[in-house]
């Protein structure tokens, strides 16, 4: 019998519709509390219609929430959660496939004080040495093995928060979706806790185009620097500045640190060394022009990749049975 109220809504923005999202619908569907989700899918006017709605039977529900123009994924995102109906919400993204157990995992990971719990992430295109370098940067802190203590961030745009927790910004939740990290920050600076939930997994297909690769980094980079020197006297910013290589070093070491633990990447790993330190030292280049920038603003082309599948495989054919199959079902003109 279904119950009453969803007990957790999903939110996946699209700017294509319903086919461009064949890598997270089949995991989705698969979860073993699919039954109790809520979908929120966040489109423009007319892309999502109701007979391609029908192939989601076994959710809880689905909506479609039209918005004039995608351009900006959280932003998007913050106009699902404001109708959110279940007490817990994920943000999820279209190049990821979860795991079946993940989400209820997710949710039984909260407990009183927590704010939000995350996956462990995994390298859903192993294969590719810059796509593992990519990895490394974004989603190193929650690979495998990932302890389940409280933490200061969670992987960004995929985690299973509390409804009311981010309800309480108000107007202003469209901006902290676009800055997550920023927003775990405040989380924690109120006394909430975050979390990884032991075993799970998302698969993250992870943008493996050099020159992507390294200009994301440099803007994560300059992100980070921003916000980690808010506080601090230029003579600290030009000291840190001076020490540029010891910040590209331990960058590097972090990055080729977390690829020892991705599940597939051993046999990968030497290659994917050189594109490890290229990206961070792009990363700590960022970083300490960062120290000296007042604020960074959003690259929306940056947020436009976002959405892009194919292309994050940088031409290479992907391993994995499942991904090649996704990607093969994906309308032909998508990026």
């Amino acid at each position: 019998m279904k119950r009453s109220a969803p007990q957790l809504s999903v939110v996946l923005v699209t700017r294509d519709g319903l086919d461009s999202l064949a890598l997270p619908i089949p995991g989705l569907l698969q979860q073993t509390i699919a039954a109790d989700i809520e979908l929120l899918l966040v489109a423009p006017v007319g892309v999502v219609t109701g007979a391609t709605l029908e192939r989601l039977a076994g959710l809880h529900s689905v909506r479609v929430l039209e918005v004039g123009k995608v351009l900006n994924r959280g932003r998007e995102a913050a106009v699902a959660v404001a109708e959110a109906r279940a007490p817990f919400v994920a943000l999820h993204e279209n190049h990821t496939r979860a795991d079946s157990q993940t989400f209820e995992r997710m949710i039984a990971a909260h407990a009183a004080r927590t704010a939000a719990t995350g996956p462990m992430m995994c390298a859903a295109n192993p294969e590719n040495p810059w796509g593992l370098a990519m990895y490394a940067l974004c989603y190193g802190h929650c690979a495998p093995p990932a302890h389940s203590r409280p933490r200061t961030m969670l992987p960004n745009h995929n985690s299973v928060y509390r409804t009311e927790v981010l309800r309480r910004f108000g107007s202003s939740l469209p901006d902290r979706l676009m800055r997550e990290n920023a927003l775990h920050g405040e989380l924690v600076d109120e006394g909430y806790d975050l979390r990884i939930a032991p075993d799970t997994r998302i698969w993250h297909v992870n943008e493996s185009r050099p020159g992507r690769v390294l200009g994301d980094s440099f803007y994560l980079g300059r992100a980070y620097g921003c916000a980690r020197s808010a506080e601090w006297s230029l003579r600290r910013k030009c000291l840190y500045a001076a020490a540029w290589p010891a910040v590209a070093a331990l960058t590097a070491t972090r990055f080729i640190r977390a690829l020892h633990h991705t599940f597939g990447a051993s046999g990968e790993l030497p290659p994917a060394v050189l594109p490890a330190f290229l990206a961070a030292s792009a990363h700590a280049a960022g970083e300490i022009r960062g120290y000296f920038t007042q604020e960074v603003p959003i690259d929306e082309e940056i947020e436009l990749h976002e959405f892009h599948i194919a292309g994050r495989l940088g031409g290479r054919s992907p391993a994995a049975p499942w991904l090649a199959q996704a990607v093969q079902q994906l309308p032909k003109h998508l990026p």
